[in-house]
């Protein structure tokens, strides 16, 4: 399979552009499942970050780092080789700051907000 694939969650229900949301929609599940059942590569871009030191911070109450967005330039181009190959899931809250190239279809994960907040009491 050579398509990427991009699963986002929205803050709201603002389509087609997505805002980056909080935790707990099951982005990562779902994210991880495609993966196991297409045999595609998983790329949690927050990972990514946090190897290579492109975090300013750390939210404790969202329990989510703070990705530095003036050093996320250097993430797009540590990926550029690993993404022109295709056949990629990434994983991340937002779309915004990947180039359009990569994708051929964008996936957004939506959760009832009791549910959400059942989740997220829960971690």
């Amino acid at each position: 399979m050579d398509a990427t694939i991009m699963v986002l969650k929205p803050e709201h229900d603002v389509l087609p552009f997505p805002h980056p949301g909080t935790p707990g929609t099951g982005k990562s599940t779902f994210s991880h499942e495609l993966s196991n059942r297409t045999g595609m590569q998983c790329i949690n871009i927050s990972e990514v970050a946090i190897r290579n030191g492109f975090i300013s911070g750390y939210d404790a109450q969202l329990n989510s780092h703070i990705l530095n967005e003036d050093r996320f330039v250097q993430v797009i181009h540590i990926l550029e080789p690993t993404m022109a190959q295709g056949g990629k899931i990434v994983e991340y809250h937002s779309s915004e700051f990947f180039p359009e190239r990569w994708f051929q279809l964008v996936i957004v994960l939506q959760t009832d907000n009791n549910i959400l907040h059942n989740r997220l009491v829960e971690r």
